[in-house]
This record gives C-alpha cells, sequence and structure tokens, in this order.
C-alpha cells in the first residue's frame, strides 16, 4: 500500500523539508483549476479562434443529424404515449401515458410477435453481416488474378446497375433465339 507524505517518519530536524512538497489532493485541485481556469482554457480558446472556420464547416453536418436523424427519434418517443391523430398532429394529441403499451401487451400474440420479430433480426444479421465479410475475406485470399478479377466483376455488378438493367441482360444471354 502507498504511504502518503504525513505518514512518512521524519527524522528530526526534517520537517521544513517536507512541508514544502505539496499533497497529492492539492496537486489535483491545482491541475484541475488550472486546465478549467488557467493556461490549459487560454490554450483552448486560443485553438476555438484559429479553427473557428474548421467549426463553422461542421455546423451544417451537426444541424443535418439533429434534424434528420435524432428529432424523429424525440418524435416517435413522444407519440408512443400519446393517442395520436393525423389531424392534431404530434403535439396536439392527447397524452395517454402507457395506454399503447398496456394495449400492445394485451394482445394474445404478442410473445410470437415478438420471437418472430427477433428471429427476423437475427436472420438479418447473420445473412446480411457475416457472408460480405466472409466473402471479402475468400477474395483476398483468392491468388488466381483472372478468377478473383471476374469475381469482384459479378459480385459488383449490381451495385452499379439497375435491378431492371441486370434482368435484361441475364434474360439476354440466357434466353434461346
Amino acid at each position: 500500500m502507498a504511504k502518503l507524505v504525513s505518514d512518512i517518519k521524519r527524522p528530526p530536524g526534517a520537517e521544513h523539508a517536507l512541508a514544502e512538497i505539496p499533497s497529492v489532493e492539492i496537486l489535483a485541485r491545482k491541475t484541475l483549476r488550472r486546465r478549467l481556469f488557467g493556461t490549459d482554457a487560454a490554450r483552448t480558446k486560443t485553438r476555438l479562434h484559429k479553427y473557428a472556420g474548421v467549426y463553422l464547416l461542421l455546423v451544417i453536418p451537426v444541424v443535418y443529424l439533429l434534424v434528420y436523424r435524432y428529432y424523429p427519434i424525440f418524435l416517435q418517443a413522444v407519440i408512443a404515449f400519446k393517442d395520436y391523430k393525423i389531424s392534431k398532429g404530434v403535439f396536439g394529441s392527447e397524452w395517454i401515458g402507457l395506454g399503447n403499451f398496456k394495449e400492445l401487451f394485451a394482445i394474445r400474440d404478442i410473445g410470437r410477435v415478438i420471437r418472430n420479430t427477433v428471429y427476423i433480426s437475427v436472420l438479418r444479421l447473420s445473412f446480411g453481416f457475416f457472408p460480405p465479410i466472409v466473402l471479402s475475406i475468400f477474395l483476398y485470399d483468392l491468388h488466381i488474378g483472372g478468377l478473383k478479377r471476374v469475381s469482384q466483376t459479378v459480385l459488383y455488378i449490381p451495385h452499379f446497375f439497375s435491378w431492371v438493367i441486370i434482368y435484361s441482360i441475364a434474360y439476354s444471354l440466357f434466353t434461346r433465339t
């Protein structure tokens, strides 16, 4: 266990030398005060002024995230506790508290609905997340250059063309004329 400065046995006549050593608590307070109000705060203020243009460029993406990503989440959380009527809007509808949840969990088949939802989510995760990773590892380890390029082309073509075009190419390739 670490000993504090005050716990150390001092030889006679050494009180004045150890009295000048600050404790850990005093050092922590001084460091915090310096960071909040002292030289570090001044340095931060200087950096804010120096990179003001960059911070100004961040305003548009932050506003976009707030308006199009977080505001709809907030609205859905509010709608969950209201008797939502489209004519009254989100904030004009009557507040019913947990009424929607009571109604939802009163449904006889709610267990099956939740089980199916979790099942579909697990399937989507297992067939939509892991296979592309495994495929990319396989393509990386493929040492036959021609096969690697053909495989990548065949796999990535649907991402660059419309499915209508892909269908028409496949149809023209596989029909007998």
